[in-house]
Protein backbone atom coordinates (compact mmCIF):
# COMPACT_ATOMS: atom_id res chain seq x y z
CA UNK A 1 0.00 0.00 0.00
CA UNK A 2 2.82 2.29 0.88
CA UNK A 3 4.84 1.37 -1.96
CA UNK A 4 1.84 2.27 -4.50
CA UNK A 5 1.36 5.95 -2.20
CA UNK A 6 4.66 6.66 -3.21
CA UNK A 7 4.62 5.89 -7.04
CA UNK A 8 1.45 8.22 -7.12
CA UNK A 9 3.39 11.18 -5.46
CA UNK A 10 6.19 10.67 -8.24
CA UNK A 11 3.76 10.41 -10.86
CA UNK A 12 1.51 13.54 -9.57
CA UNK A 13 4.98 15.55 -8.52
CA UNK A 14 6.27 14.61 -12.38
CA UNK A 15 3.02 16.05 -14.11
CA UNK A 16 3.46 19.43 -11.90
CA UNK A 17 7.04 20.05 -13.28
CA UNK A 18 6.00 19.39 -16.87
CA UNK A 19 3.03 21.86 -16.24
CA UNK A 20 5.03 24.21 -14.76
CA UNK A 21 8.13 23.96 -17.58
CA UNK A 22 5.09 24.49 -20.65
CA UNK A 23 3.96 27.51 -19.05
CA UNK A 24 7.44 29.27 -19.00
CA UNK A 25 8.29 28.28 -22.43
CA UNK A 26 4.94 29.88 -23.55
CA UNK A 27 6.13 32.85 -21.53
CA UNK A 28 9.15 32.84 -23.84
CA UNK A 29 7.54 32.02 -26.59
CA UNK A 30 5.24 35.29 -26.34
CA UNK A 31 7.95 36.88 -24.99
CA UNK A 32 9.63 36.64 -29.29
CA UNK A 33 5.91 37.17 -30.69
CA UNK A 34 5.87 40.64 -29.26
CA UNK A 35 9.33 42.42 -29.43
CA UNK A 36 10.35 46.35 -28.42
CA UNK A 37 8.49 48.18 -31.26
CA UNK A 38 11.24 49.52 -33.05
CA UNK A 39 11.08 53.78 -33.68
CA UNK A 40 10.80 54.47 -37.27
CA UNK A 41 12.76 57.41 -38.87
CA UNK A 42 10.81 59.67 -41.34
CA UNK A 43 13.38 60.91 -43.91
CA UNK A 44 12.98 64.79 -45.10
CA UNK A 45 12.99 65.00 -49.07
CA UNK A 46 16.27 66.71 -49.69
CA UNK A 47 15.90 70.11 -51.85
CA UNK A 48 18.08 70.19 -54.96
CA UNK A 49 19.86 73.58 -55.15
CA UNK A 50 18.81 76.04 -58.00
CA UNK A 51 20.70 74.84 -60.85
CA UNK A 52 22.80 78.17 -62.59
CA UNK A 53 21.54 77.98 -65.95
CA UNK A 54 23.83 81.28 -67.35
CA UNK A 55 27.75 80.94 -68.03
CA UNK A 56 29.81 82.89 -66.16
CA UNK A 57 31.73 83.46 -69.50
CA UNK A 58 28.59 84.25 -71.56
CA UNK A 59 27.71 88.17 -71.64
CA UNK A 60 24.53 89.11 -71.77
CA UNK A 61 23.45 91.13 -75.10
CA UNK A 62 21.55 94.51 -74.25
CA UNK A 63 17.78 94.15 -75.73
CA UNK A 64 17.85 98.09 -75.69
CA UNK A 65 18.78 99.93 -79.11
CA UNK A 66 21.78 102.13 -78.98
CA UNK A 67 21.95 105.67 -80.09
CA UNK A 68 24.95 106.13 -82.41
CA UNK A 69 25.52 109.87 -83.01
CA UNK A 70 25.87 111.29 -86.66
CA UNK A 71 29.61 111.46 -87.83
CA UNK A 72 30.03 115.19 -89.51
CA UNK A 73 31.72 116.33 -92.22
CA UNK A 74 34.79 119.15 -92.93
CA UNK A 75 31.68 120.51 -95.08
CA UNK A 76 29.72 120.90 -91.08
CA UNK A 77 32.86 122.49 -89.05
CA UNK A 78 33.53 125.52 -89.61
CA UNK A 79 36.20 128.44 -89.07
CA UNK A 80 35.16 129.84 -85.00
CA UNK A 81 38.32 131.92 -84.18
CA UNK A 82 41.26 133.31 -85.45
CA UNK A 83 44.43 134.39 -82.86
CA UNK A 84 47.40 135.90 -84.37
CA UNK A 85 50.57 136.17 -82.51
CA UNK A 86 53.14 138.67 -83.34
CA UNK A 87 56.85 138.38 -82.37
CA UNK A 88 57.72 142.13 -83.36
CA UNK A 89 62.06 142.99 -84.03
CA UNK A 90 63.90 145.77 -82.55
CA UNK A 91 61.81 148.04 -84.19
CA UNK A 92 58.11 148.49 -83.03
CA UNK A 93 54.84 149.39 -84.14
CA UNK A 94 53.92 152.93 -82.77
CA UNK A 95 50.59 153.78 -81.08
CA UNK A 96 48.22 156.49 -82.51
CA UNK A 97 50.87 157.37 -85.45
CA UNK A 98 50.03 154.60 -86.61
CA UNK A 99 47.46 152.08 -87.50
CA UNK A 100 47.41 148.11 -88.72
CA UNK A 101 45.07 145.96 -90.00
CA UNK A 102 45.01 141.91 -89.95
CA UNK A 103 42.45 139.52 -91.93
CA UNK A 104 42.23 135.78 -92.29
CA UNK A 105 40.65 134.61 -95.11
CA UNK A 106 40.57 131.72 -97.71
CA UNK A 107 42.50 131.61 -100.61
CA UNK A 108 40.58 131.89 -104.06
CA UNK A 109 37.77 133.64 -102.86
CA UNK A 110 38.09 137.33 -103.92
CA UNK A 111 39.09 138.81 -101.29
CA UNK A 112 36.46 137.83 -98.96
CA UNK A 113 37.90 138.11 -94.90
CA UNK A 114 36.66 135.26 -92.28
CA UNK A 115 38.26 136.91 -89.86
CA UNK A 116 39.64 140.44 -89.50
CA UNK A 117 41.12 143.10 -86.83
CA UNK A 118 40.97 146.66 -88.68
CA UNK A 119 42.50 150.17 -87.86
CA UNK A 120 44.60 148.83 -84.72
CA UNK A 121 46.25 151.54 -83.59
CA UNK A 122 47.97 150.18 -80.25
CA UNK A 123 51.44 149.98 -79.51
CA UNK A 124 52.80 146.57 -80.75
CA UNK A 125 55.78 146.70 -78.65
CA UNK A 126 59.25 145.62 -80.01
CA UNK A 127 60.72 141.92 -79.01
CA UNK A 128 58.11 140.89 -77.43
CA UNK A 129 55.05 138.32 -78.25
CA UNK A 130 51.92 139.96 -78.80
CA UNK A 131 48.54 137.86 -78.88
CA UNK A 132 45.66 139.50 -81.32
CA UNK A 133 42.45 137.80 -81.39
CA UNK A 134 40.14 138.63 -84.77
CA UNK A 135 36.40 139.56 -85.01
CA UNK A 136 34.30 137.22 -87.86
CA UNK A 137 33.02 138.86 -90.71
CA UNK A 138 31.00 136.54 -92.18
CA UNK A 139 28.23 134.36 -91.07
CA UNK A 140 29.74 130.74 -89.20
CA UNK A 141 28.20 128.48 -90.99
CA UNK A 142 28.74 129.56 -94.55
CA UNK A 143 30.47 127.45 -96.83
CA UNK A 144 33.29 129.76 -97.29
CA UNK A 145 33.95 129.32 -93.73
CA UNK A 146 34.21 125.36 -93.89
CA UNK A 147 36.68 123.49 -92.39
CA UNK A 148 36.18 121.90 -96.34
CA UNK A 149 36.78 124.80 -98.05
CA UNK A 150 39.80 125.49 -96.32
CA UNK A 151 41.27 122.23 -97.01
CA UNK A 152 40.37 122.66 -100.71
CA UNK A 153 41.91 126.38 -101.16
CA UNK A 154 43.83 127.02 -98.23
CA UNK A 155 43.59 130.52 -96.53
CA UNK A 156 45.66 133.89 -96.69
CA UNK A 157 46.65 136.67 -93.64
CA UNK A 158 47.29 140.03 -94.57
CA UNK A 159 49.01 142.67 -92.23
CA UNK A 160 48.97 146.19 -93.42
CA UNK A 161 50.27 148.92 -92.27
CA UNK A 162 49.91 152.47 -91.96
CA UNK A 163 51.89 155.42 -91.95
CA UNK A 164 49.97 158.52 -90.31
CA UNK A 165 52.69 161.44 -89.74
CA UNK A 166 56.28 160.08 -90.32
CA UNK A 167 57.06 159.26 -93.86
CA UNK A 168 60.57 157.03 -92.18
CA UNK A 169 58.11 154.99 -89.16
CA UNK A 170 58.89 151.18 -90.16
CA UNK A 171 57.16 148.03 -87.73
CA UNK A 172 60.15 145.03 -88.00
CA UNK A 173 58.02 141.64 -87.58
CA UNK A 174 60.38 138.51 -86.93
CA UNK A 175 57.76 135.65 -86.54
CA UNK A 176 54.36 135.23 -87.06
CA UNK A 177 51.69 132.45 -85.70
CA UNK A 178 47.83 131.77 -86.78
CA UNK A 179 46.09 129.41 -84.67
CA UNK A 180 42.75 128.32 -85.93
CA UNK A 181 39.59 126.77 -84.04
CA UNK A 182 37.22 124.77 -86.20
CA UNK A 183 34.16 124.38 -84.38
CA UNK A 184 30.43 122.88 -85.84
CA UNK A 185 26.83 124.95 -85.56
CA UNK A 186 26.63 123.67 -82.29
CA UNK A 187 29.83 124.75 -80.83
CA UNK A 188 31.53 121.47 -80.50
CA UNK A 189 35.25 120.86 -81.59
CA UNK A 190 36.44 119.85 -84.84
CA UNK A 191 38.62 116.63 -84.47
CA UNK A 192 41.26 115.14 -85.83
CA UNK A 193 43.81 117.67 -84.49
CA UNK A 194 41.35 120.97 -86.17
CA UNK A 195 40.08 122.01 -82.97
CA UNK A 196 42.89 123.90 -82.29
CA UNK A 197 45.16 124.27 -85.15
CA UNK A 198 48.75 126.38 -85.38
CA UNK A 199 50.82 127.74 -88.48
CA UNK A 200 53.88 128.81 -87.92
CA UNK A 201 55.33 131.29 -90.72
CA UNK A 202 58.57 131.95 -91.80
CA UNK A 203 59.00 135.53 -92.43
CA UNK A 204 62.12 136.65 -93.47
CA UNK A 205 63.17 140.37 -94.12
CA UNK A 206 59.80 141.29 -92.54
CA UNK A 207 59.81 145.05 -91.95
CA UNK A 208 56.94 147.14 -93.03
CA UNK A 209 56.73 151.07 -93.62
CA UNK A 210 60.09 153.20 -94.40
CA UNK A 211 62.62 150.72 -95.75
CA UNK A 212 66.34 151.93 -97.82
CA UNK A 213 65.58 152.61 -101.43
CA UNK A 214 61.71 154.29 -100.47
CA UNK A 215 60.63 157.51 -101.84
CA UNK A 216 60.37 160.02 -98.61
CA UNK A 217 57.88 162.43 -100.50
CA UNK A 218 54.64 161.49 -99.71
CA UNK A 219 51.11 162.99 -99.70
CA UNK A 220 49.54 162.52 -96.04
CA UNK A 221 47.00 164.75 -93.85
CA UNK A 222 47.76 163.06 -90.73
CA UNK A 223 44.50 161.30 -90.72
CA UNK A 224 44.65 158.26 -93.56
CA UNK A 225 47.53 156.54 -94.49
CA UNK A 226 50.43 158.25 -96.29
CA UNK A 227 50.89 157.11 -100.13
CA UNK A 228 54.22 156.50 -101.30
CA UNK A 229 56.57 153.56 -102.65
CA UNK A 230 56.67 152.05 -99.14
CA UNK A 231 56.51 148.26 -98.65
CA UNK A 232 53.11 148.57 -96.20
CA UNK A 233 51.32 145.46 -96.50
CA UNK A 234 52.95 141.28 -95.98
CA UNK A 235 50.95 138.54 -97.35
CA UNK A 236 51.52 135.00 -95.93
CA UNK A 237 49.97 131.86 -97.50
CA UNK A 238 49.13 128.35 -97.04
CA UNK A 239 48.85 125.49 -98.89
CA UNK A 240 45.29 123.69 -98.92
CA UNK A 241 47.11 121.09 -96.19
CA UNK A 242 47.83 124.32 -93.89
CA UNK A 243 51.24 124.03 -94.79
CA UNK A 244 53.11 128.19 -94.77
CA UNK A 245 54.40 128.95 -97.64
CA UNK A 246 56.87 132.13 -98.26
CA UNK A 247 55.93 135.48 -96.77
CA UNK A 248 55.38 138.34 -99.32
CA UNK A 249 56.04 142.16 -99.01
CA UNK A 250 53.32 144.10 -101.15
CA UNK A 251 52.68 147.45 -101.69
CA UNK A 252 49.48 149.19 -100.08
CA UNK A 253 47.62 149.00 -103.40
CA UNK A 254 48.82 145.17 -104.33
CA UNK A 255 46.58 142.05 -103.49
CA UNK A 256 47.27 138.72 -104.03
CA UNK A 257 44.38 136.31 -103.10
CA UNK A 258 45.56 133.40 -104.89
Amino acid sequence: MKKQAVVSYLLIMSAALQAQTKLDTSKVIKANINPVPVKTIIKQPVSSAPVNTTSTNTQTKSTGTQQTQPVLTDAEYFLAGAVLKINTGNDNKEANTSTAYFYVRPRKSGGAAAYKLEDYANEIKANQATDLRLDRSTTLNTAQNSLQYFKQNGLSVVIAYCNKNFCTDAWKINSITLTLEFKDANGNPAPAGYASRTISFPVSGGTLGFVAGCNPFWITDGKSCGHSDQLQKMLLKTDEYFNPMPAKLLGWWTDDVN
